[in-house]
């Protein structure tokens, strides 16, 4: 029930900045103290496809469509060593040297294969590595944090400033991911703030 209540809350306090910024005829953006960027890159976020060949193909089309940086997730990382290495390989050659590539593991892994798994994907110049973990294990972020060379990212399923705050604590992350939908315009504000303050990027 906690993630759908904060998924209430959030809703409600993004309609209320909704509401102020048609009130005083302003972007929200210009209500939070205006922009801090004038562009912001977009990645390309994509599916692995079942094999190495399909995944390559994938990187392929989404880079002959402009994109500078793709990411793929989900299934089916996580099932083999030889698959997950695979993946990642194929997907780095059709991304190309000169592009970014992301990696979302899905949370499919335990601790010790997700060190493994990021000192592994470091050679295939990972930008960062997504959510290994579950965000529940805490004591398993702190490890991988403390030996990891790639960047890690997570948070995505947190939900409300002060899980978001034990959990920036606790877990030792590079990049924060910070979801509206669940946490809101004002206390996304807040966590980002948090992060900030850590040195965590958003």
């Amino acid at each position: 029930w906690r993630g759908i209540i904060c998924h209430a809350i959030a809703a409600i306090d993004i309609a209320l900045w909704d509401i102020a910024g048609n009130y005083y005829s302003q972007p929200v953006y210009q209500l939070l103290g205006g922009a801090f960027h004038k562009k912001l890159r977009a990645y390309a976020s994509t599916l692995f496809g079942p094999n190495g060949k399909s995944t390559y193909e994938i990187a392929k089309r989404w880079v002959d469509k402009g994109f500078t940086a793709v990411k793929f997730g989900w299934a089916p990382m996580g099932q083999s060593e030889k698959l997950d290495l695979e993946l990642v390989k194929e997907a780095r050659r059709g991304v190309g040297d000169n592009n970014d590539l992301i990696i979302d593991a899905g949370c499919c892994w335990d601790t010790s294969t997700a060190i493994k798994r990021a000192e592994q994907f470091r050679h295939y110049n990972v930008l960062f590595l997504e959510e290994p973990l579950n965000r529940e294990n805490l004591e398993g972020y702190r490890k991988l944090t403390s030996v990891a060379r790639i960047p890690i990212a997570a948070g995505e399923g947190e939900s409300g400033r002060f899980a978001w705050q034990n959990f920036i604590e606790q877990s030792g992350i590079d990049i924060a991911q910070i979801d509206l939908e669940s946490n809101g315009i004002t206390d996304a504000v807040r966590i980002a703030d948090m992060a900030e303050d850590r040195s965590i990027r958003e």
